[in-house]
C-alpha cells in the first residue's frame, strides 16, 4: 500500500511538470511567431476552396455508406454522444464539409450593389432581348404589287425578297374543304314518355357525325333557336319573332315553306357553318329546297341515305327521301346508301365517317391536282352536271381508249353514270368505260390529247331516241323496212334452200330505235342496239333478202301461198327436212300426227324472233319431244343387249327410258305441253 501511494503521488507531479513544459514551449513559440510576423511582409489571404455541389453530395453519400457498414464490436454498446465518438471514421471530413457549406451560404447571402454602369448595361441588354422577343412575335410579311405574303421564318422571308418571282410562279395551296354533309334518316319510332326524362338519350347519326367532325349540327327543331340567338336580317327575324310569339316561350317554332328555305340558306352562310362545316339532319326534305340551296351556292360534299334494312336495293314505295336523293345523285353524284339494319350505333357512325372523310380526301386531292394541271379521277369529287356539259373534251362523252384502240364508239355516260371511270386533265373531262381504260389514261394523258386530229370522231354519231319519239316517226321513214340491220348483217352469209341470199329478218322494236346520219333504224334487242351504237357504219352494209316477211296489218286478205312464201316458207321446208331425217314416231300417236307435232315443235324452237327465255324453253321442249320419238327405236335396238343389272339399276339409261315410256302410256297425258310456255318445270 505504501508503494502504491508513493507511485500515485509521483504520477501527478510528473504530469504537472510536463504540462508546465508544454505551456512554456507554447508561449515561446507564440512570441517567436509574433516577432517574425512583425518583421515579415504581410501575406495575402488564400481564397476559400470552391467545391462543387456534386462533389459534396458524392462525399456525403460515401460517408453515409461507410456509416452503414460500420458496426460496434460485440459486447460494446454506446448511447448518445458517446456512441458518436466511438470508432466514427469520418468526423473530421464531416466537419470540413459543413464548414465549406457554411462559407458558401455566407458568400451567397452577401449582396453586392451594382454600379451605375452595370445597371445601364443590364437595362440595354434587357431592352434588346425584349425587342428580339417582340420581333419574333411579329408576322414575317412581304408586300409585292399590293399583295401581302406571309412567311414562317426569317430565312424564308429573305429568300423571297432575294428572288420573289421564283416563288410566285408556283400555284397556290388548295383551299381546305370543310365537311358539308346531308343525312337523310329513316323514320324512327317516337321515344316513350317514360324515357324522355332519362339522363342519356341516343343521338342520331347526324349528331354523331357533327360531333366527330367538329361541325355545326342543324335540324328543323333547333334551326329557329340558332337564328334567334344570332343577329339575323330583319325580314327573317321578324318572321321568327312572330312565330315565337304565337307558340309562346315554352313552344318550338316549326318553319316551313319559303320561311324554312330562307332560314336554312342564311344559317348555312353564317360564320361558324362556313369555317367549321355543317351536318344537316333530314333537310332538305323536298326537291324545291334542294334547288334553292343549290342556287345559293350550298353544295354538299356527301349525302348519306340511311336505310332501315340490313341491305338496300331500291327505295321503298312512297319514300319522300327518294326524290331528294335522286336529285343529288343526278346533279352531284355524291350520295352513299348506308343500311343500318343489324348494325350497332358505332358501326353506323364509323361507316358514315369513312364515307365522309374519303369523299373529303378525294375532293382535296382534286383541288390539288387540278391547280397543278395534272390528270385526276372524278369519282366522288362532287362533279356537277354543268361541269360535265361545259368541260367536255374533243371526244365528248365517248371513251377515247375504246375509240383509239378498237375504233368503237362507247358512250361513257351510259357505261359509267356515277363517274367511277371518269377523269379530268387540263380542264377537260374524259369519260371511260372500264378501269383498264382509266388507268391507261392516268398513266399517259398526253397520248389522248390528239393534237394532230389523228383520232378525230366521225361527223355523224348515232343517237338513241325515246319510245315516244320512235312512235312519232312514220313506218316508211325507217331504214330496212323496220327490220333489225344488226341481225341482217350478222346473218348475211345465210343461204336459203334455193341457194339464194337469205339473212334472218327480225322486226325492230320502238324502244331500240336510233337516229344516225339523218335516218332512223330499229333494232331487235338491247344487244343489237349496243352493237349498232358501237360501229353503225359497219351494219349499214346489210342487205334485205328477196322475199321479206309481211307486216301483220297486211296479212288480212292475203292468199295462203303468198303468206307462206313471204313468212314461213323456209321454216316449213327446214322442218320437213328434219322430219325426213328423224322419222319420228311418238308413242300413242300415228306417224302423220307425230310428223305434224314434230314440225310444230321444231319451228317453235328455231324461230329467230324468240327472245332468250322463249328460245331456251322451246329448245328444251323440242329435245324432250325428240327423245320420246326415239323410245321405240331404242327398245328395238337394245332388246338383246339389256342385262339383268340394267333392269335392277334404277338410275341406268334403260330404267329411265322405261319410266318415260310408262308415263307416255297414260291416256291423260297432253301432247300440247311441248308447244306451250305455261309449264313451270320440265315436262317429265
Amino acid at each position: 500500500e505504501g508503494g502504491d501511494e508513493g507511485a500515485a503521488e509521483e504520477a501527478p507531479a510528473e504530469e504537472a511538470a510536463e504540462e508546465g513544459a508544454e505551456e512554456g514551449a507554447g508561449e515561446g513559440a507564440e512570441e517567436g511567431a509574433d516577432g517574425a510576423d512583425e518583421n515579415a511582409p504581410p501575406k495575402e489571404e488564400e481564397p476559400p476552396i470552391a467545391i462543387d455541389d456534386e462533389q459534396i453530395e458524392a462525399w456525403q453519400a460515401q460517408v453515409e455508406e461507410e456509416a452503414e457498414k460500420w458496426k460496434p464490436e460485440p459486447g460494446e454498446e454506446y448511447e448518445g454522444d458517446e456512441a458518436a465518438d466511438q470508432g466514427w471514421p469520418f468526423d473530421a471530413l464531416r466537419e470540413e464539409l459543413e464548414a465549406l457549406a457554411k462559407e458558401e451560404a455566407e458568400a451567397e447571402e452577401e449582396v453586392v450593389e451594382p454600379t451605375e454602369e452595370e445597371l445601364e448595361e443590364a437595362a440595354k441588354k434587357a431592352e434588346l432581348e425584349a425587342r428580339k422577343a417582340k420581333y419574333r412575335r411579329w408576322p414575317k410579311v412581304a408586300v409585292l404589287r399590293n399583295r401581302l405574303y406571309f412567311f414562317t421564318t426569317d430565312d424564308h422571308l429573305l429568300a423571297f425578297l432575294a428572288n420573289p418571282w421564283k416563288y410566285l410562279l408556283q400555284p397556290g395551296p388548295p383551299p381546305i374543304i370543310m365537311p358539308r354533309v346531308i343525312v337523310l334518316p329513316y323514320t324512327r319510332p317516337p321515344i316513350p314518355e317514360e324515357k324522355k326524362y332519362q339522363t342519356w338519350l341516343p343521338r342520331s347519326l347526324a349528331e354523331q357525325l357533327a360531333y366527330n367532325l367538329d361541325a355545326v349540327y342543324v335540324d328543323a327543331e333547333t334551326l329557329s333557336d340558332d337564328l334567334l340567338d344570332h343577329a339575323v336580317p330583319c325580314a327573317i327575324k321578324d318572321k321568327l319573332e312572330q312565330m315565337q310569339g304565337e307558340v309562346g316561350e315554352a313552344g318550338t317554332v316549326s318553319l316551313g315553306g319559303s320561311a324554312l328555305r330562307e332560314a336554312l340558306q342564311f344559317r348555312l352562310t353564317m360564320c361558324d357553318a362556313v369555317s367549321s362545316g355543317y351536318v344537316l339532319d333530314g333537310m332538305p326534305a323536298v326537291p324545291s329546297q334542294c334547288n334553292t340551296l343549290a342556287q345559293a351556292g350550298v353544295v354538299p360534299t356527301k349525302v348519306i341515305a340511311e336505310h332501315e334494312g340490313a341491305e338496300w336495293t331500291q327505295w321503298k314505295e312512297g319514300d319522300e327521301r327518294e326524290k331528294c336523293a335522286a336529285l343529288y345523285q343526278d346533279e352531284y353524284k355524291c350520295i352513299s346508301h348506308m343500311p343500318a339494319g343489324g348494325k350497332s350505333e358505332w358501326e353506323c357512325v364509323y361507316s358514315a365517317m369513312k364515307a365522309v372523310l374519303d369523299a373529303r380526301q378525294r375532293q382535296e386531292r382534286r383541288q390539288y391536282l387540278q391547280a397543278r394541271g395534272m390528270a385526276l379521277r372524278l369519282y366522288d369529287t362532287c362533279c356537277t352536271v354543268s361541269e360535265l356539259e361545259n368541260q367536255k373534251s374533243k371526244f365528248i362523252s365517248y371513251c377515247p381508249y375504246s375509240w383509239i384502240q378498237h375504233n368503237w364508239l362507247l358512250d361513257g355516260s351510259t357505261y359509267d353514270p356515277v363517274l367511277q371511270y371518269s377523269a379530268m386533265y387540263c380542264g377537260k373531262i374524259y369519260r371511260f368505260c372500264s378501269q383498264e381504260a382509266l388507268e391507261s389514261f392516268l398513266a399517259n394523258p398526253l397520248g389522248y390529247l390528239d393534237e394532230d386530229n389523228q383520232y378525230k370522231l366521225p361527223h355523224d354519231l348515232p343517237l338513241p331516241i325515246s319510245v315516244a319519239e320512235a312512235e312519232a316517226v312514220a313506218e316508211k321513214d325507217y331504214a330496212y323496212e323496220s327490220f333489225c340491220p344488226v341481225t341482217l348483217y350478222n346473218t348475211r352469209h345465210n343461204v336459203g334452200l334455193q341457194g339464194k341470199h337469205d339473212p334472218v329478218c327480225i322486226w325492230g322494236k320502238p324502244e331500240y330505235s336510233v337516229i344516225y346520219n339523218e335516218k332512223y333504224y330499229r333494232m331487235g334487242s338491247q344487244e343489237c342496239l349496243e352493237q349498232f351504237l358501237r360501229q353503225p357504219w359497219v351494219f349499214l352494209q346489210a342487205k334485205l333478202p328477196d322475199l321479206v316477211p309481211l307486216k301483220k296489218d297486211l296479212l288480212r286478205g292475203v292468199p295462203m301461198d303468198t303468206y307462206m312464201e313471204h313468212t314461213i316458207y323456209e321454216a316449213c321446208v327446214r322442218a320437213m327436212l328434219a322430219v325426213e331425217h328423224a322419222k319420228p314416231i311418238f308413242p300413242s300417236l300415228s306417224a302423220k300426227e307425230s310428223a305434224i307435232k314434230f314440225m310444230a315443235v321444231y319451228m317453235k324452237a328455231h324461230n329467230p324472233n324468240n327472245n332468250p327465255i322463249r328460245a331456251e324453253k322451246y329448245t328444251s321442249n323440242f329435245q324432250s319431244f325428240r327423245e320420246c320419238c326415239e323410245l321405240l327405236d331404242f327398245f328395238m335396238n337394245n332388246k338383246k343387249t339389256i342385262s339383268d343389272e340394267d333392269l335392277k339399276d334404277t338410275e341406268s339409261t334403260y330404267s329411265r327410258k322405261a319410266t318415260l315410256w310408262d308415263r307416255l302410256q297414260v291416256k291423260a297425258f297432253d301432247v300440247e305441253k311441248f308447244v306451250s310456255l305455261m309449264n313451270e318445270g320440265p315436262i317429265f
